[in-house]
């Protein structure tokens, strides 16, 4: 037995690979959550340049001291971003390949995708910019995308019914993107705020997709 397939006896085990649902029965009342996170902070911080007071605090103890930490920690989010877009792509061709599942391989090209454009479109209307800065912080496009990768691959393996035999992948993911969180503070590229709203937006889009895939038919000849 591989260590992405089920458990014999399982749910996952007696169905086909889509027969599955990849949202779980969470996933409406975790989607709407997420957007209401997105939008509250959206509110706080709109057309505003004011350091709120969390935001303060985390830049206090993350902001780097030195250029060198500066370029560290920009060096390392840039990396882990191209990352998290190679990771999509790996795993798409994993789910397509191995698994033959056409909404796994949807939701983890798809949600990325748009992640990215539901952060754009925030960025131009909420416009929150800092003393000093020339373009629009919230949210963090980089956590966007990554938490859009990391909740699909970890939608997947749930589906699939591989999350326990894929602890050490998912703990890995979820460990990187905690470093991404943390080096888009110490380079001040983003605030906090900006940085779960990034994350909150990820989870929304990803946790809709695979909502809207699961009602989708199902390919001719299954």
């Amino acid at each position: 037995m591989s260590w992405w397939e089920p458990p014999r006896g399982s749910r996952a085990a007696r169905a086909p690979y889509g027969a599955v649902p990849l949202a779980p029965p969470w996933a409406p009342l975790a989607a709407l959550g997420a957007v209401v996170v997105t939008g509250m902070i959206a509110a706080l911080v709109w057309h505003s340049n004011q350091l709120y007071a969390l935001d303060a605090w985390a830049a206090r103890g993350l902001v780097a001291r030195s250029y060198w930490e500066v370029r560290t920690a920009s060096a390392i989010s840039t990396g882990l971003g191209y990352l998290a877009v190679a990771a999509a792509a790996v795993i798409a061709v994993f789910a397509g390949v191995a698994l033959r599942w056409r909404n796994a391989v949807l939701l983890v090209l798809v949600a990325p995708a748009l992640a990215f454009a539901a952060e754009k479109l925030l960025k131009l209307t909420v416009d929150r910019r800092v003393v000093g800065s020339t373009v629009s912080h919230y949210p963090s496009g980089h956590l966007a995308v990554a938490t859009a990768v990391v909740l699909s691959l970890v939608l997947l393996l749930r589906s699939a019914g591989a999350m326990a035999r894929a602890r050490v992948v998912v703990a890995a993911a979820t460990g990187l993107l905690a470093v991404l969180a943390v080096t888009r503070q110490v380079d001040t590229a983003h605030l906090l705020s900006d940085v779960v709203g990034g994350m909150a937006t990820g989870v929304a889009v990803t946790l809709a997709a695979a909502l809207l895939l699961d009602r989708s038919p199902p390919p001719r000849g299954r």
